[in-house]
């Protein structure tokens, strides 16, 4: 093994991970029927980001470009020695002053079971999906995994 382990070593220990608090929840002493699951994890090794999920829960990664560039040379004009104050010169040319353009990358799908791909994978693994109704018949919150 290098440096690092293997890709394969890593989803194997994030999913068996996810699959041990599955089984550490179903043996709590509540009733787990009509609660929900909600998990992002990140997992940033080298220069490699690995990210898994669970339910409906979205992992953005956000990216300023070139603002540690921008700040360090505001820093450099802000402390110059030969200038105890900012002058307007500076002060209209800080990066604070202006819009800064951010670069969002989605790392994950939401697991919503409303989505029709994401029913077909429900059921294509023994589960239902269905909204809950009380006794009068009445539909109660959003769609729901039943296994």
């Amino acid at each position: 093994m290098g440096k690092y382990p293997p890709p394969e070593m890593i989803h194997e220990g994030i999913v068996s991970s996810f699959i041990q608090t599955n089984r550490d929840l179903h043996q709590q002493n509540f009733d787990v029927k009509f609660s929900g699951s909600t998990c992002t994890s990140v997992f940033v090794i080298g220069k490699k980001v690995y990210c898994a999920n669970v339910g409906d829960s979205r992992t953005i990664l956000v990216r300023v470009p070139d603002l540690n560039t921008k700040f360090s040379e505001f820093r450099e004009n802000a402390n110059d020695s030969n200038n105890s104050k900012l002058d307007e010169e500076t002060k209209e040319s800080s990066p604070r002053d202006k819009i800064v353009e951010l670069q969002v990358i989605e790392l994950s799908k939401d697991h919503k079971p409303d989505v029709d791909s994401e029913k077909a994978r429900i059921e294509q693994n023994g589960g239902e999906v269905q909204t809950y109704v009380d006794t009068s018949g009445k539909a109660i919150g959003p769609s729901r995994v039943w296994v």
